[in-house]
C-alpha cells in the first residue's frame, strides 16, 4: 500500500478485533395469578405473571399433568388457556427466553370451581293434575349450589322470574284448567348446573 506520508511506500499489519457484550439480566418468572395452590378459580381465567425485564419472549407450560407441557411462545405475560374443565387442577410455568438464553420458572398449580349438581322436582311432580290452586313448588337441594333461578309460566319454557336460596316456592293466584311450566337452576359463583330440565 502506499503512504501518503512523504510519498514513500510502507505495510499495514492486519489485525483481528473481538467484539464483546453483555447478556441482560432476566430474573425468574414470579407473581403468578392465579395464585399458586389457589382453589375456586373461574374457569375462564387468564393466566398473568410479572413482567421479566430484558426478555422478548415467554414460553407457557401448561396442562393437567406435572411437568406440563408446552403450549404456547407469546411476547407479553399473559395466556389465555381457554374454557378449563370443572373441579380441576391444572399445572404451570413460564420460561423467560431472550438471545442469551432461557431462565425457567417454578411450576405453579391451582384447581377451578366447580358448577353445581342438579336437582330433582319433588312436589308437584311432571304431569301431576288435579293441583291446587296455591301449590307449593318443592326441589332437592343440589350439591354445591348457592342459589337457584326460578323459571314459571304456561310457555315452555317457561320464563326466568327470580332467584331463591331456598328449596321451595309457594304460588298464589293460579287459574283453574290451566297447564303450567317450571324449571329450577342451580346455580354458583362459578356458573349453572348441567342440562335444563322442565318440569
Amino acid at each position: 500500500a502506499r503512504d501518503c506520508v512523504a510519498g514513500q511506500t510502507g505495510t499495514i499489519d492486519s489485525f483481528e478485533a473481538t467484539l464483546f457484550f453483555e447478556c441482560p439480566y432476566m430474573a425468574v418468572p414470579s407473581s403468578p395469578a392465579p395464585a399458586n395452590h389457589e382453589t375456586s378459580v373461574l374457569r375462564d381465567l387468564h393466566l398473568n405473571w410479572a413482567d421479566s425485564a430484558g426478555a422478548t419472549s415467554y414460553n407457557v407450560y401448561f396442562g393437567t399433568s406435572n411437568p406440563p407441557p408446552l403450549v404456547a411462545n407469546v411476547t407479553w405475560s399473559e395466556y389465555d388457556p381457554g374454557d378449563m374443565q370443572d373441579a380441576t387442577t391444572y399445572y404451570w410455568k413460564v420460561q423467560t427466553l431472550n438471545y442469551c438464553g432461557a431462565v425457567d420458572g417454578p411450576v405453579w398449580d391451582f384447581t377451578t370451581c366447580g358448577r353445581p349438581g342438579s336437582s330433582s322436582a319433588v312436589a308437584p311432580l311432571d304431569g301431576a293434575t288435579g293441583i291446587t290452586l296455591t301449590p307449593s313448588i318443592v326441589w332437592t337441594a343440589a350439591p354445591g349450589a348457592s342459589h337457584y333461578d326460578w323459571y314459571f309460566g304456561t310457555a315452555n319454557p317457561p320464563p326466568y322470574v327470580s332467584w331463591v336460596t331456598s328449596t321451595a316456592i309457594r304460588f298464589t293466584g293460579l287459574d283453574c284448567s290451566t297447564r303450567y311450566y317450571w324449571a329450577i337452576d342451580p346455580s354458583n359463583f362459578c356458573g349453572k348446573a348441567e342440562g335444563f330440565v322442565v318440569w
